[in-house]
């Protein structure tokens, strides 16, 4: 054999793969900009560098008193670059209910004009302060509730401005399972100008969302830490305030079930604390990798369903219900679509449907169950520490 120097070209960059379960929608405060980009218009972009080729700069955010670039940097700063981000700008001074009003609000707008592919809607806002009310969430969920009746199902993310500790909802006594709040922000961005004081980085969080599976937690310390120096809450407060929340108040307002940046002894870094939703304990979609896992199943087995809609199948001539071998097949085509997707996902999953139905009647469906098997999650951990004689097991 000739001597010879061999080269093995191999992948060094790590380049993370944009998820198309990623892909999020934004509702922010903004200006026009003059043959680019309209208020209550949604448009999209893949790119910090797309959004500021637009004119959507630092500066811009300086100029107006807004935080659209920010929020666009943040998303950005975790999601993989090339991912999709749906952008749809309000007026300053836009109640956030309105911009989650079912009939013509700017997020249903969004949905309607990303025909479905967003799975992740950040909504903000400069002037909306959060309060106790809990009309914002039920906005959000009734949202959810409209999208996903037209298989648009999409994680709402909330801006929880000006979270006030003396008097906040309770979100896990609330019955809205695709609704979360995010009150933790940057203290740099914060600092910047004293109309970002109080603002919630719920675009940095979405980006995380986008940029890990739909059964993994944001929380998940592994993943590493969120590259902020200092943490603070939307009430303005900082972590290295003498004055900060302690960890007795800071458990109360997990327990509440609010988003924020938390730290650990002895570890360096910043890390969401949970992902919550504004439900209680008991929902199967208390927490947003619930909903997520939950809802790109019934995704993937619809579009595979679809193939099946107004097939001719055989019928058994001595029942007059549709044919075993058919129901056979629908079960493993679902289960192998669902499975083949989510392997990483989901433990397991089962489609049944039971053979005594009949499709004479062109009304009524073909019912099926698909059960969903999820990832466990390991939210708590206790460690016995003692002394002992011997390590042997003798």
């Amino acid at each position: 054999m000739l001597s010879d120097v061999s080269i093995v070209r191999q992948q060094g960059l790590g380049k993370t793969a944009v998820r198309q379960d990623g892909i999020a929608g934004l509702v922010a405060d903004g200006v026009a900009l003059p043959d680019k980009v309209a208020l209550e218009t949604p448009f999209v972009v893949t790119s910090l560098s797309e959004a500021e080729s637009l004119g959507i700069t630092e500066q811009y955010d300086k100029t107006n008193k807004v935080l659209l670039w920010h929020h666009i940097s943040d998303f950005y700063a975790e999601a993989p670059r090339g991912t999709s981000l749906y952008v749809v700008l309000v007026a300053k001074q836009t109640e956030m209910v309105d911009s989650l009003d079912v009939s013509d609000g700017a997020a249903r707008k969004l949905l309607s004009y990303a025909k479905g592919a967003v799975k992740l809607l950040a909504v903000t806002s400069m002037s909306d302060d959060w309060d106790s009310s809990g009309d914002k969430v039920s906005a959000a969920q009734a949202l959810y509730d409209w999208a996903a009746a037209r298989n648009k199902a999409v994680q709402i993310l909330l801006e929880g401005r000006a979270f006030s500790h003396d008097a906040y909802i309770k979100l896990r006594e609330l019955t809205a399972n695709r609704v979360s709040v995010v009150i933790g922000h940057d203290a740099a961005v914060a600092a910047e100008d004293t109309a970002y004081a109080n603002y919630a980085a719920v675009a940095r969080f979405m980006g995380r969302l986008a940029a890990i599976p739909v059964s993994r937690d944001a929380g998940r310390v592994r993943t590493g830490a969120v590259n902020i120096a200092t943490a603070g809450l939307s009430d303005g407060k900082k972590a290295t305030d003498p004055d900060y929340y302690d960890d007795d108040q800071l458990s109360a307002i997990d327990s509440a079930g609010y988003i924020f940046l938390r730290s650990f002894d002895g570890l360096a870094g910043w890390f969401w604390n949970a992902d919550y939703t504004a439900a209680p304990s008991t929902d199967d979609c208390d927490t947003i990798r619930m909903g997520r896992t939950l809802d790109k199943a019934a995704d993937l087995a619809r579009l595979k369903a679809l193939e099946w809609l107004r097939d001719d199948v055989e019928i058994d001539a001595s029942t007059g219900e549709i044919a075993p071998e058919v129901v056979r097949s629908i079960q493993a085509d679902i289960e192998t679509a669902v499975l083949t997707q989510m392997s990483e996902e989901i433990s397991g999953v089962a489609c049944t449907i039971d053979p005594a139905q009949s499709l004479w009647n062109v009304d009524t469906p073909l019912v099926m169950d698909l059960a969903i098997v999820a990832r466990g999650v390991i939210a708590h951990m206790k460690i016995n520490v003692y002394y002992t004689n011997s390590l042997s097991d003798d």
